[in-house]
């Protein structure tokens, strides 16, 4: 098949896998990275070393038309920040991979919201592109098992293991599983992007509440609120421990960490950081 790849290095095993299994991939689109959180290295590597060209700005509806005029059988978007157009052609065939069990948890970022939220739509999910984000009919789903201990990492790792062998099956019958597809059913949820209150530490929550924000957004980084400034967190751990100390409280402030007590145990800040934003 003749490919167009939309993507950067959170899911490039998948355009590996797409060259390996003898694929044409023609062109690929990707975006400019901050190099900190979120990398293209690898992706762009790759297409210099085949020759395909690369685009960063966003895909327009002329980039798909001169594509589809040029004999692109597939659209394949594995972690694109972009809408990509959807021309009403029936010759587009679009697909799309994205981090949950839609219909649940549509939107652009859906791993933390699982996290803090919605544990039970963990999984990926193959699907058409649509005009809408994230409703186009299924292809392939696979959930994914979380515990207690997964956190944005470990999920994000997750997810990555298992992409590319559903996308290595898409295209090995793609035919048949187009064809197959389903239109989505069953309760739908959509979030947006989430807010830095989402993130914000509640020490007047259990160390658990606490805990579980900040694992939703990992080395994303999370927030705390301590006496009146603003601290990005980027390292921590909690403990249980009755106390009578105001929630919120700075019980230690050690050459590299602070400890804060929360509603039911303490908070041990390991690798943060003071934001010069006043509040």
């Amino acid at each position: 098949m003749k490919i167009a790849y939309f993507g950067y290095d959170f899911f490039y095993d998948c355009l590996k896998t797409v060259l390996s299994e003898g694929h044409d991939v023609v062109k690929v689109f990707t975006f400019d990275t901050d190099n900190q959180y979120n990398f293209n290295t690898f992706l762009k590597n790759i297409c210099e070393q085949k020759a395909i060209p690369v685009q960063t700005s966003p895909v327009t509806p002329a980039d798909i038309e001169s594509l589809m005029a040029n004999g692109v059988d597939l659209f394949l978007s594995c972690a694109y920040p972009y809408k990509i157009p959807v021309p009403d052609d029936p010759r587009f065939k679009g697909v799309n991979t994205h981090p949950s069990l839609l219909p649940k948890v549509r939107g652009v970022w859906p791993l933390p919201v699982i996290l803090l939220k919605e544990r039970e739509s963990a999984g990926l999910t193959l699907h058409k592109l649509s005009a809408q984000w994230d409703q186009g009919d299924i292809l392939l789903q696979q959930a994914i098992p979380l515990s207690d201990e997964d956190d944005l990492e470990s999920y994000s790792a997750k997810c990555m293991m298992r992409a590319p062998n559903m996308v290595r099956a898409l295209l090995a019958d793609f035919d048949r599983i187009w064809s197959e597809a389903r239109p989505q059913s069953g309760e739908k949820t959509y979030y947006t992007y989430p807010t830095d209150a989402d993130k914000t530490f509640d020490f007047g929550t259990s160390v658990d509440d606490i805990a579980r924000v900040g694992k939703a957004f990992g080395r994303f980084e999370s927030l705390a609120i301590l006496d009146g400034k603003r601290y990005w967190i980027k390292d921590f751990s909690v403990w249980h421990e009755p106390h009578n100390i105001p929630c919120g409280h700075i019980v230690l402030k050690a050459n590299r960490e602070w400890c804060v007590a929360a509603k039911d145990g303490f908070v041990c800040l390991k690798d943060f950081y003071e934001d010069p934003t006043l509040l």
